[in-house]
């Protein structure tokens, strides 16, 4: 197992073994829990990566899942439209509801995972970008999202 180097919030350097392949957020993570337990060092678990079926199933789940949640999508759309808002909005709601069904019936603890992770950081940036400018290029918004 590969060792990795960390710096705390503290300022001192961790060295971390994880197995090859460990996500920097589950380095992060086991790192962040020694420093608030103050304990022994801390190994990071080995993520149990899914085989070719269980990864192939994801990708059905999803485009399966995907269609309702963007049938959902495309119906809001009936939301700015007077009136129309008052149909068009429960019936993407239970679109949506629909997909998330699925995913979290169907897909793997793994693959769920990431998505809550994808979500998290898809949160995040949304949050910060009200901190670049209304008036601002579409290529300088690009840039701002690509690197937050």
């Amino acid at each position: 197992m590969p060792d990795y180097v960390v710096t705390g919030p503290d300022g001192k350097e961790y060295e971390v073994n994880a197995p090859q392949g460990s996500s920097q957020t589950s380095i992060i993570r086991q790192v962040q829990s020694y420093i608030d337990a103050n304990a022994a060092p801390v190994e990071v678990e080995e993520e149990e990566s899914p085989g070719f079926l269980r990864r192939t199933g994801d990708v059905a789940t999803s485009v399966v899942t995907g269609i309702p949640k963007a049938l959902g999508a495309l119906t809001s759309l009936g939301s700015s439209v007077p009136y129309l808002n008052v149909v068009a909005d429960p019936i993407a709601q239970g679109l949506f509801d629909i997909g998330e069904y699925g995913d979290e019936a169907l897909l793997s603890d793994f693959q769920q995972q990431q998505n809550d992770e994808l979500g998290a950081r898809i949160q995040e940036a949304a949050s910060q970008l009200d901190q670049i400018s209304e008036d601002a290029p579409l290529s300088e918004k690009a840039k701002f999202v690509y690197d937050t």
